[in-house]
């Protein structure tokens, strides 16, 4: 259960982190589209569409990034914990690219649905693996 909490807590300040960025683009774009609402008004869905793209974007690279040079998220790393492969060899590029796609896909709201599977599947796991884990292969170890 120490580990659930700690990966929830880490959780939390990954996304902090990426939210401050994401926020900035997001109000940026925002006045420049205010700025040209000469153009026609487009469907306001699109436009929620659009701009969540961008913090999947950016969780997505900030993921990939982090997990590339250091095998670890900065919440991770605050929290103490370490992603490792299964066998726990470090991470490959594959492995990477596969975890952080199917986790940012996870938990950013595309699939609200799927944030609670998650969580369940992390409670239920006897080594608290998400969905993303146990699809990539990997797991989060304490360091």
């Amino acid at each position: 259960m120490e580990l659930f909490v700690k990966r929830g807590f880490a959780f939390v300040i990954d996304y902090l982190i990426i939210m401050l960025p994401t926020t900035i683009v997001v109000i940026v774009f925002g006045v420049i589209k205010l700025l040209l609402s000469i153009i026609p008004i487009l469907n306001r869905l699109s436009d929620l569409i659009w701009l969540s793209s961008i913090g999947f974007l950016f969780y997505l690279l900030y993921e990939v990034i982090a997990l590339t040079l250091f095998q670890t998220t900065i919440g991770k790393a605050l929290m103490g914990l370490r992603i490792r492969q299964n066998d726990q060899q470090p991470l490959e590029l594959w492995t990477i690219l596969l975890r952080s796609f199917l986790k940012v896909l996870f938990v950013t709201g595309y699939f609200f649905w799927m944030i609670i599977i998650n969580m369940l599947i992390a409670l239920g796991h006897n080594q608290h693996k998400s969905l993303h884990d146990l699809i990539a292969g990997t797991s989060v170890w304490e360091t």
